[in-house]
């Protein structure tokens, strides 16, 4: 913390961690797609919290939206961690049984 109360930014980002499902959801993409998860998982890895959204009733879980995908993951912030849990259409994400 600097002494105008501001919080530094760590420079390292964290490194990400895809599940099963969601390394064989990202392989059967089209290029185009996977480059913006890519992009997405990438702007996650520098600040998870900022680029973000936190989900109601889901724990820990938080999530990225890239066009009608969403992104479900989890921080770890002692091994400075992004675990993707999933990765979805919008419509069928939220069915993901992880809680």
């Amino acid at each position: 913390m600097r002494s105008d109360g501001a919080a530094l930014l760590s420079e390292d980002p964290y490194s990400f961690k895809l599940s099963q499902q969601a390394a064989s959801y990202l392989r059967r993409q089209n290029a185009d797609t996977k480059e913006r998860i890519n992009d997405a998982l990438l702007e996650a890895a520098k600040d998870p919290i900022g680029a973000s959204d936190h989900l109601v009733n889901r724990g820990a879980e938080r999530k990225v939206r890239v066009g009608g995908l969403r992104v479900l993951f989890r921080i770890d912030s002692v091994a400075k961690l992004v675990l993707v849990d999933a990765i979805l259409p919008r419509g069928d994400i939220y069915k993901h049984t992880r809680r």
